[in-house]
């Protein structure tokens, strides 16, 4: 494998695990929004900021050499 494979398959992995993070991390919004009387829904605005920066992140690897 090369280094650049190697670089891109770590890339992948990792992007993985922050999509994970940001998934928690957004559940754990929404439950302190459904405990806190479920007035207007900001979990909204950090799930956004997750996602453009999920986007971000799998454009950035896309346009990494394959090998």
């Amino acid at each position: 494998m090369s280094n650049a494979a190697a670089k891109r398959a770590a890339s992948i992995k990792g992007f993985w695990r922050m999509v994970l993070g940001f998934v928690i991390v957004w559940i754990i919004c929404v439950i302190v929004w459904a405990l806190t009387g479920q007035g207007y829904f900001w979990p909204l605005w950090p799930a956004l900021g997750m996602i453009i920066g999920a986007i971000y992140a799998g454009i950035r690897i896309s346009r990494m050499p394959k090998s």
